[in-house]
C-alpha cells in the first residue's frame, strides 16, 4: 500500500486503525479455538483467495479487510454455489452472504478497516470474495474459530482511531 507517497506494508495498517473483537465461548469452561488463517492482497474491485473451514461445533468465520481509501467493502462472500448458505450445503453447493461488523477510518482517510463475519459457515474449502464499490489496494485476513458461542459471538468490540 501507498499512503501520502510512502509504501506501507498491509501488516501495519493496523497502526493506523484497529478493531478488537472479543469471542463469546459456549460456557464458563469452553474455549474458543482457531481452527486456520488465510491471507491475501489486491489491487482493484475484487479480491479471491482460498479459505478453509474445519469440521467442528459453533463456527465463526471472521474476515478482516483493509482498504487504501475511504471506501467501504461492498460485500464479501465464501463458497461459488448458487443457493443460499446453511450448515447443511457445502461452500461449493452455495455461497454465502458475510454480514459487517465493525469499520473504522483513520484520521487522514486514507485507510478503511472493516471486519465481517458468519456464524455456522458450512465445512470445505472455498474462495472468500471480497467486492469493492471502486478500484483500490487492499489487504484481508480471514479466520475460522470453533467453540463460538452463536447467541452472542462478540463479547466486546473496541474501536481505535488513531
Amino acid at each position: 500500500m501507498v499512503a501520502n507517497g510512502k509504501r506501507i506494508q498491509p501488516g501495519l495498517v493496523l497502526v493506523l486503525a484497529m478493531v478488537l473483537v472479543v469471542l463469546t465461548p459456549m460456557g464458563a469452561d469452553a474455549q474458543v479455538v482457531v481452527d486456520s488463517v488465510t491471507s491475501s492482497s489486491a489491487d482493484g474491485l475484487t479480491m479471491t483467495f482460498p479459505h478453509t473451514v474445519g469440521v467442528g461445533d459453533h463456527t465463526l468465520l471472521m474476515v478482516g479487510i483493509a482498504v487504501h481509501a475511504q471506501a467501504k467493502v461492498s460485500g464479501i462472500n465464501w463458497g461459488t454455489g448458487t443457493t443460499a448458505c446453511s450448515g447443511v450445503c457445502t461452500p461449493v453447493a452455495c455461497q454465502c452472504v458475510l454480514s459487517q461488523v465493525a469499520t473504522v477510518t483513520d484520521g487522514g482517510k486514507n485507510v478503511t478497516v472493516q471486519l465481517w463475519k458468519l456464524l455456522n459457515p458450512p465445512p470445505g474449502t472455498a474462495p472468500i470474495t471480497v467486492i469493492l464499490p471502486s478500484s483500490h489496494r487492499m489487504a484481508a485476513g480471514a479466520t475460522s474459530f470453533f467453540g463460538v458461542d452463536h447467541n452472542s459471538p462478540l463479547a466486546r468490540i473496541i474501536h481505535v482511531e488513531i
